[in-house]
């Protein structure tokens, strides 16, 4: 048979060959079938690395069958079904007991040491209550609780998709596009059947009001009330008294015979007083509904008795169906107030309705960020065979904007023709509906076709757009209710008034899948694209990303994982089964150190969660890593100590301890956690140069200043002029001495006694003028320092400016040489000359009517601006190796030396440009990569400012930059021009890009959250790669980037994913920081800044990173300048002396 053949055999010349249903068919015959052939995908052309099959597999696991809490209640350590063959492969990671691992811990399966009578049986024990009880058929009974844990297990569904986080660059695409080729051919038309199987009754709903949300004495006054009304339709009470007491001997032997439970009204009554019935209300129901029917089985057809409990039975028909339409009706809206099982009926009820409304799909729901639809759809063309999918052409929509095309290829039709769609689909059928391309946000074409396509792929930004038009479900109740449920405004309606749902929400997927998911767990960010998400029916739920979690706070990183598991629809973790509450407990426990809630989260991870990292691939090229210190210049030494004298202006005059209190002005006060990231933003952003600050005094802010110091601090004139000159080299970007340390810098603390020091010779104890030693009013000292605002002014807004005469004089210059040279005899009108240069003659556009028509691109004879005449897009010149482009006639910059980190790049890329230029073949023949690299910032303004510098340097040809509208075609060009060597990289880049051929990765500033560097990383240590990738970390001297580098290692965020044996540890001076705790400020608890005074060696698991950043950062003492260096003189005693020195 098919066994005896070979594994290579059947692996790759039998099931390649095969559909994906006749595959999973002939998977399912066997074991060794089913373990042999797990790694065939049909249609995909490329061979699954291990890890990448151990996932595939995982996935289908997952996939394979819908499960509740209580099936996995069932599923205990002592289990032997084997009709959960999926969760007994599973067994082995969760070490045999999954419901703790559903539960989160929460409850434990203890299997008893001695065989019970009964095989299977177990205790569960409740982790957080204690109780436990035991899951057996003969002692249920005798647990009262355990019908009301059965009820809530029952409703409890667990999540049927789970988490791809392997590391970035393993192949994760791949991966999903296997999944979804493995399982073509399901769909979700099965569920209705499913959903008819387990529907919900009103009894039970009914039953589950009366018991949670009804007292005892309640119940008994409803059911009174019931049989009052039968009593009412009953006049002649034939009905009401035993029937057995009026009847003759004979007949007694007869009603015996016919009559096997006799029962009257009057016995109803008195079972409802004596709570016989445990108010519920079927048992009342079919007590007086056997009443009338042991009057019809005992009376004869004719008799007046049996017509009148004919009658009787109609009324009470008629009178328990209004009964039960109002309890519902009271049970619907009690259900909002209810967590327990009333509330899981309602919500289970709900949605089974709502699931009959849907369109059922075999389609897969793939969102994407904007950026990476175009990586999706290549990796789509690249590694599927579209032959092996259908025996019919596939058919590819592209929904574009204002363009229709038709694109024929061998094996698939491209259209964004929504007519043809329907031609080929619908009408002749003659096609395959395979991919949806979703590449703009206007409205989507019906339901119906997109129910069709195999695969719909869409983007975030549809999430957002669509969120405002409300979801499926609320549109339905306005239906029903004729009124609105939502409380925002909105402009777009329909003819109604209220917008149409989007069509994706009106189709029950097959499955669900987010890229990038960890964007579905954020906290504190815009929730619109995560609720839209939440309203998105699908069986299965999947989200695919390489770091789930940050990898900065414990609290922030947990508040994401539990996001993510709300996203894959766990009823453990939702808001209607207390997820919010299980959430925090679980969170306060692992912050307070408890082991134990450690082992819960691990075990609740290794059920949704799988993880592959690059050290389980030795196939890759380790990075390998160099930290290069850099002096920083003297204007960015300047700007940067202006920054950090703000920053601790701020906390020591808050800090100081007056009359009254300035705490919560501090930038370690809950209230300013904003304007405390935005000033360590800014600090970071000094660093890399390329800036200076200006600060800005108000006229009014000086004039409060300047009285402060005459009528109340009564200052004579020699101070007065003292501290005028001090406020106005202040504005004028002038530096002044601190008369205690003789540092210049451009602010300082200005003390009533009308002396300047700087910031770090003034601590929270001063009271003391260090200068003259005479005592000062704290309050006063807080009063009298002057309102600043600070103004940010780049150096390529300032060359902008100027840009254009330079460029004239440059070549008014140029042109009186050569005229010189040629013919000196000869006058020349330059004042002509200059108006051509300034104003050029544009030529003739008349034959260019049509956008982006044809055309030769014409420049000036001069470089004007680089731009053509014609179209005005500049040209990309290259100059790596001429310093002058013969086009364009644009000339090379070098980056000016006070840009310290522009300057090194410069110079570096020159150096790794002629470094590359000819390297020649490898050993085996092939041409090694050319130079490839990337730049990166996590500040837009830095990779400007970079950017500006490197396009001027090397020409436009050189360099791309990846954001914007034209962020695809600058990825084009990087990755297929060979003169492009260069790109730089902002922060909406770091995830999803294939860059395998980068060979020289620059990071431009050291980064916070070393899950962003990996990514970055990631983008060229992934497959593919065929040599090292050499990634560059420039950190500045003495600057916060040396505390962020100390911080990150001393908190133990770091990469272990470089080389170690090339790998380049600088060792950064630990003299110059000394780390200190943020000083005691009271906050929220809740707060994002936390700060807290703690003894000895702290973990900054208790400290907030950003607090600890800004108290510990200090200001850079400037390098020597000869002649420029004011020493303070030491002399206490001839003070005036020193202030007319420095006022001259």
């Amino acid at each position: 048979g098919i066994l005896s053949l070979p594994e290579e055999l059947l692996v790759y010349k039998l099931a390649p060959f095969l559909r994906a249903k006749s595959l999973d068919n002939l998977r399912l015959t066997c074991r060794y079938l089913h373990h042999v052939l797990r790694a065939v995908v049909p249609g995909l052309n490329l061979q699954l690395f291990p890890h990448q099959i151990n996932s595939l597999s995982w996935m289908r696991q997952r996939e394979e069958h819908f499960m509740t809490e209580y099936d996995a209640m069932n599923l205990g350590p002592d289990n032997n079904n084997n009709h959960h063959h999926h969760v007994r492969r599973v067994d082995e990671i969760l070490h045999g007991d999954v419901f703790r691992s559903v539960t989160c811990g929460g409850v434990v399966s203890i299997a008893p040491r001695r065989r019970m009578e009964c095989r299977g049986c177990f205790w569960l024990v409740n982790a957080w209550s204690g109780e436990c009880w035991m899951n057996c058929r003969h002692y249920r009974r005798r647990q009262h609780h355990y019908d009301k844990i059965i009820a809530v297990a029952q409703n409890r569904k667990v999540a049927r998709g789970g988490l791809l986080c392997d590391d970035p660059g393993l192949g994760k695409t791949i991966t999903v596009l296997s999944l979804i080729l493995q399982t073509c051919g399901l769909s979700t038309e099965k569920i209705s059947s499913h959903n008819e199987s387990i529907g919900i009754r009103d009894q039970d709903v009914i039953e589950a009001y009366w018991r949670e949300m009804l007292v005892s004495q309640t119940r008994k006054d409803e059911l009174s009330g019931l049989t009052l009304k039968l009593r009412k339709c009953d006049p002649e009470q034939i009905f009401q008294y035993p029937v057995f007491d009026v009847l003759l001997d004979h007949e007694k032997d007869l009603y015996n015979r016919l009559i096997k439970t006799p029962i009257c009204m009057e016995d109803v009554n008195h079972n409802i007083r004596n709570n016989f019935y445990d108010g519920s209300f079927e048992s009342v129901a079919n007590d007086i509904c056997q009443i009338y029917q042991n009057a019809i089985s005992y009376n004869p057809p004719d008799s007046i008795v049996h017509e009148k409990a004919q009658a009787m039975k109609r009324k009470m028909y008629a009178i328990f169906h209004e009964f039960r339409q109002k309890q519902l009706i009271l049970a619907t809206g009690a259900a909002k107030r209810s967590n327990g099982i009333l509330g899981s009926l309602i919500r289970q009820k709900r949605q089974n309705e709502l699931m009959e409304t849907l369109l059922p799909s075999r389609g897969t729901l793939l969102v994407v960020p904007s950026t990476l639809v175009q990586h999706w759809v290549e990796q789509i063309n690249l590694h599927i065979n579209f032959s092996a999918l259908s025996s019919k052409p596939l058919l590819i929509f592209i929904h574009r904007r204002h363009t229709s095309f038709v694109r024929y290829s061998s094996h698939n039709v491209e259209t964004s023709d929504y007519t043809m769609y329907e031609e080929l689909c619908c009408i002749k059928k003659s096609h395959f509906p395979f991919l949806f391309i979703d590449e703009i946000t206007q409205n989507l074409p019906p339901e119906q076709c997109l129910a069709s396509f195999l695969i719909v792929l869409t983007t975030t930004k549809r999430f957002t757009t669509e969120w405002k038009n409300g979801s499926f479900e609320e549109e339905l109740r306005r239906d029903k209710s004729n009124k609105s449920f939502r409380e925002f405004n909105y402009d777009a309606s329909n003819e109604y008034g209220y917008p149409s749902p989007c069509p994706l929400l009106k189709i029950n997927w097959l499955r669900l899948i987010v890229d990038e998911g960890h964007t579905m767990g954020k906290r504190g960010q815009p929730t619109n694209a995560i609720d839209f998400a939440s309203w998105i029916f699908a069986e299965r739920r999947w989200a695919m990303t390489g770091t789930p979690t940050p990898q900065s706070i414990d609290k922030d990183g947990l508040g994401n994982l539990f996001g993510l598991l709300k996203y894959l629809k766990h009823d453990l973790f939702t808001v209607e089964h207390w997820g919010e509450e299980r959430c925090k407990l679980i969170m306060k426990e692992l912050k307070a150190g408890n082991v134990a809630t450690f082992f819960k989260l691990r075990h609740l991870l290794n059920l949704f969660m799988i993880r592959h990292t690059k050290l389980d691939v030795v196939q890759l090229y380790k990075p390998i890593l160099k930290v290069t210190r850099m002096e920083m210049s003297i204007p960015e030494i300047l700007a940067y100590n202006t920054l950090v004298s703000a920053v601790q202006m701020n906390l020591v005059a808050t800090s100081m301890k007056g009359r009254t209190s300035g705490k919560q002005d501090s930038l370690l006060s809950a209230r300013n956690v904003k304007h405390a990231r935005q000033a360590l933003s800014n600090i970071r952003l000094a660093c890399c140069g390329g800036t200076h600050i200006v600060p800005d005094l108000s006229y009014e802010n000086k004039d409060e200043t300047m009285n402060l110091m005459r009528t109340k601090h009564k200052a004579d004139d020699l101070t007065m002029t003292l501290v005028d000159n001090f406020l106005e080299r202040m504005k004028n970007e002038q530096l002044s001495s601190c008369m205690a340390c003789g540092i210049q810098l451009q602010t300082l603390f200005l003390l009533p006694c009308g002396c300047q020091i700087c910031t770090e010779c003034v601590t929270s104890d001063t009271k003391v003028c260090l200068v003259c030693h005479r005592e000062f009013d704290v309050d006063d000292f807080q009063k009298l320092q002057p309102g600043l605002e600070y103004q940010w002014k780049w150096n390529i807004d300032s060359q902008e400016n100027r840009g254009h005469s330079s460029l004239v004089s440059q070549s008014l210059v140029q042109m009186h040489r050569d005229h010189q040279e040629s013919d000196p005899m000869q006058d020349v009108d330059f004042h002509r000359i200059q108006n051509d240069i300034s104003n050029p003659a544009l030529p003739q556009r008349a034959n260019r009517r049509r956008r982006n028509a044809k055309h030769a691109c014409q420049f000036p004879t001069m470089y004007r601006n680089g731009k053509c005449l014609i179209c005005f897009q500049p040209h990309e010149c290259v100059l790596h190796e001429t310093l002058e482009c013969n086009i364009c006639h644009n000339k090379a910059e070098e980056c000016p030396q006070e840009e310290s980190k522009a300057f090194y790049i410069s110079n570096r890329l020159k150096h790794l440009w002629y470094q590359y230029k000819d390297r020649g073949t490898t050993s085996t023949g092939e041409s090694k990569r050319p130079l490839k690299v990337l730049i990166f910032s996590q500040f837009r303004q830095i990779s400007n400012v970079v950017g500006d510098r490197l396009i001027r340097r090397f020409g436009l040809g050189c360099i791309a930059e990846y954001w914007g509208q034209a962020r695809n075609l600058e990825l084009q060009k990087f990755t297929l021009s060979n003169d492009c060597f260069c790109m730089l990289l902002a922060k909406e880049g770091s995830h999803g890009l294939n860059l395998s051929f980068v060979t020289h990765i620059f990071f431009l500033d050291e980064i916070l959250d070393k899950s962003l560097e990996c990514q970055v990383v990631a983008r060229a240590y992934r497959m593919g790669a065929t040599e090292n990738v050499y990634v560059e970390q420039l950190v500045a001297k003495h600057s916060i980037e040396e505390l962020i580098v100390k911080m990150n290692k001393r908190d133990g965020q770091h990469n272990d994913m470089y080389s170690k044996d090339g790998s380049q540890e600088n060792e950064f001076m630990s003299e110059y920081y000394e780390v200190k705790d943020p000083p005691n400020v009271s906050v929220d608890a809740t707060a994002t800044i936390t700060t807290t005074t703690t003894s000895g060696n702290t973990n900054s698991n208790n400290r907030n990173r950003v607090g600890f950043l800004l108290t510990n950062v200090k200001i850079i003492k400037p390098h020597p300048i000869h002649g420029g260096k004011r020493k303070a003189e030491k002399h206490k005693d001839h003070k005036k002396k020193r202030i007319v020195q420095f006022v001259v």
